[in-house]
């Protein structure tokens, strides 16, 4: 027998089962800008209920940033040293300089963590994601990818951010400049 490929897959083999499906649509850690973003990652594929953060309020210390943005190539450094995100990759490989000497986990090694805040490194397929192409997964033979986007984005409580120039087509996404 095939090994499920998609959520429907998944869902679908789960209903033959007979088991009931019931959606746990409350996040515990992440703050709802971050859980407004993770949930346009399976929009075009389910229709899953919204997800509403009882993260509670954020401390003193995170106030001055949270939310998610999107970081120039120029400003990286800046943003890191002010910040201390953890940095999230596809592979070990993705910009390994900037990664040096820093916290960096590969997207699959991240699940199941939790950090204040999250530099996400992406991909090109990613990067599409945030110019507003909500469908860039969906002729994927698999859900690895947009899954482990999602991943990745729900990993921070306070604020995510993408090493990303380009136009962005998401609501909610700011472009952050130092200095602010």
């Amino acid at each position: 027998m095939k090994k499920p490929q998609s959520l429907e897959d998944k869902l679908s083999r789960f209903k033959a089962a007979s088991f009931s499906i019931e959606y746990k649509n409350t996040s515990y850690r992440c703050n709802q800008a971050i859980c407004d973003l993770a949930d346009q990652v399976h929009i075009s594929t389910a229709a899953f209920p919204h997800t509403e953060s009882s993260a509670g309020p954020v401390p003193a210390a995170y106030q001055s940033h949270v939310g998610t943005f999107t970081v120039s190539e120029a400003d990286l450094d800046a943003y890191i040293a002010q910040y201390g995100p953890v940095i999230l990759r596809w592979k070990k490989t993705t910009k390994a300089e900037l990664c040096k000497g820093r916290t960096a986990y590969n997207f699959g090694e991240a699940k199941g963590l939790g950090f204040e805040r999250v530099l996400i490194l992406p991909t090109e397929k990613y990067e599409k994601f945030l110019a507003g192409d909500l469908s860039v997964f969906d002729k994927d033979k698999s859900d690895e990818a947009r899954n482990k986007l999602y991943v990745a984005i729900t990993r921070a409580r306070y604020s995510v951010a993408f090493a990303y120039a380009g136009e962005v087509g998401l609501p909610g996404i700011t472009s952050w400049k130092p200095g602010t």
